[in-house]
């Protein structure tokens, strides 16, 4: 197997202001961090809302686990400053770190660059005055663009210590009597090149999995055909058959200002070593990413709702406009830059499987004396763990979507019995029965058809109405993946320009061109679901 070696990332730790960080080096020998200077000292802000004062010097620019920045100088003191996930427009093969001027003179924005158009983004002040709402100040696409223009040339000694040339000269002064023009950023978000799976490689999480040395086996992550065949009832038999290559399914779907990522992380049993419990074939949870659709090739992350058993739980990531809507969000989410991309950490359970945004679920947390691995999204095939305590595991990823995969299967089984069928119980369930030793028939009991897809995930309490006597949801089963907008705009506020129709949304074209429609729903459709009303919001181009 193909492994990293030195410093791989994610696999050496070292504590650091009591919180774990991660090594940043990928190669035995890292790469030189990019640097940046200041002319004169400035307040930034640590993530618990201390003052950080940074002289004027030279700094090396590195990231840590989470919205943080981590400032080197070489014989002082190491800094660390709160940052904002944000995204940039330029043309760079390596991280860049700038120093932005805003429009107010007092304030200064560090800006580190990534190579898929994220960024961090930690402002400051010189004066040390902050206004309200100053912690959430973020440059713009076109402030970032001057400042890298200007960048000063980086020239190192022998040594590898950084040396900064002279900024090149200012540009000549506008005449007197002139206005020189502000340089601001009003343009429309331009239409993204990206495919799906570069979206969803882009925003792809570092998955935290949780395992338990039982059966350790049983809680790696695969995909429903490992062991060669669409076939749902075999997947608790096949388990030590065939080996479990690390995989995730996404899919992708459009609105005119958002993308809407669905990941789900299949198991093939969800299972118990405790008396008195429930075990069941087949497990499939995961998660919705909220992107915005602001310019950059592949937007800007701004929430997350994560299925953990029968409930959802909401995210927003550092510096995000989301806020609670008629369910409260749960937590933050920690990013961490990996392959270009500043990725979200999610955790699940072991033998459970339930998914959260790390650390909010299981006790792995990645530590050297915990049971667990760690999965990195990766643009090919994945990989086998070695145990279950791996450290560095790849996943790839596949498009719920595929030729002959999931959801062409569920498709062709809509409408037939299940007595038919090889993958679906009804709509939106797997098959799964008791065969291979799936409960003890005494103290552990096998749920059948227990795992549901992401066109049928629910939360069985999701703000419910009475009407008319009938307990309702405004958020029925299902509608996570088949009408995301909408669940989007019941879970957050501050959702700002938000559009609920859908440039593309293959859940509801295809349903829609098998002649599906409200006169003839797949078999176990949620009632509550008007497919008519859904095919309502395709449409072909925005406004």
């Amino acid at each position: 197997m193909n492994r990293l070696s030195g410093c791989s990332l994610g696999s050496i730790f070292a504590l650091a202001l009591g919180t774990w960080v991660l090594c940043m080096g990928l190669n035995p020998v890292a790469e030189a961090a990019p640097i940046i200077t200041l002319e004169q000292s400035v307040h930034f802000l640590e993530s618990d809302g201390s003052d950080v004062m940074v002289e004027a010097g030279t700094y090396e620019v590195e990231t840590l686990v989470g919205s943080r920045l981590r400032l080197n100088v070489e014989g002082g003191d190491t800094l660390f400053l709160d940052a904002h996930a944000t995204t940039h427009s330029e043309e760079i093969e390596a991280p860049l770190a700038v120093t932005v001027s805003g429009e107010d003179p007092d304030v200064v924005h560090i800006v580190l660059l990534l190579q898929n158009g994220q960024a961090l983004d930690a402002p400051g002040s010189i004066s040390g005055t902050r206004s309200r709402g100053f912690s959430n100040l973020l440059a713009s696409t076109a402030q970032i663009q001057v400042a890298v223009a200007q960048q000063a040339p980086v020239v190192r000694d022998h040594r590898g210590q950084p040396k900064v040339l002279p900024p090149p000269r200012p540009p000549v002064a506008p005449t007197p009597g002139t206005i020189a023009p502000i340089v601001r950023d009003h343009r429309p978000p331009a239409p993204s090149n990206a495919s799906d799976f570069e979206l969803a490689f882009s925003h792809a999480p570092i998955h935290y999995q949780d395992t338990d040395n039982t059966n350790a086996q049983a809680d790696y992550i695969t995909r429903f055909d490992y062991d060669g065949n669409m076939v749902a009832t075999d997947n608790w038999e096949n388990l030590k058959r065939y080996p479990l290559m690390g995989h995730a399914y996404y899919s992708v779907v459009e609105s005119c200002t958002h993308w809407f990522i669905v990941y789900g992380f299949f198991h093939p049993r969800d299972w118990t070593d405790s008396a008195a419990d429930q075990e069941h074939e087949n497990d499939l949870e995961g998660l919705l990413s909220i992107v915005r659709k602001d310019g950059s090739r592949f937007g800007k992350l701004e929430g997350m709702v994560t299925v953990y058993h029968n409930d959802f739980y909401s995210f927003t990531p550092s510096g995000s406009p989301l806020g609670n809507g008629r369910e409260t969000v749960d937590g933050r989410l920690t990013l961490q830059p990996y392959e270009g991309s500043l990725r979200p950490l999610t955790v699940q359970q072991a033998k459970g499987h339930g998914l959260k945004a790390f650390p909010y679920t299981s006790d792995f947390h990645g530590k050297p004396n915990e049971d667990g691995i760690i999965y990195y999204p990766a643009r090919t095939a994945g990989q086998v763990p070695k145990n279950g305590n791996d450290r560095h595991v790849n996943y790839g990823l596949v498009d719920i979507f595929s030729n002959g995969g999931l959801w062409e299967g569920q498709l062709a089984e809509a409408k037939q019995s299940s007595s038919a069928t090889k993958i679906y119980h009804k709509w939106g369930t797997f098959k799964g029965n008791k065969g291979g030793g799936c409960g003890n028939g005494i103290t552990v009991t096998c749920s059948e058809n227990a795992a549901h897809l992401p066109w049928a995930w629910d939360d069985h309490d999701d703000d419910r109405v009475v009407v008319n006597g009938i307990v309702l949801s405004r958020i029925p089963s299902g509608e996570l993946a088949l009408d995301p907008a909408h669940l989007a705009s019941v879970y957050f506020n501050g959702l700002g320009s938000f559009s609920q129709q859908y440039l593309k949304n293959r859940y509801l074209s295809d349903l829609r061109n098998r002649g599906f429609r409200q006169g003839n729903l797949p078999n176990g459709w949620p009632s509550q679901l008007n497919l008519d009303q859904l095919s309502a919001k395709l449409i072909p181009t925005c406004g």
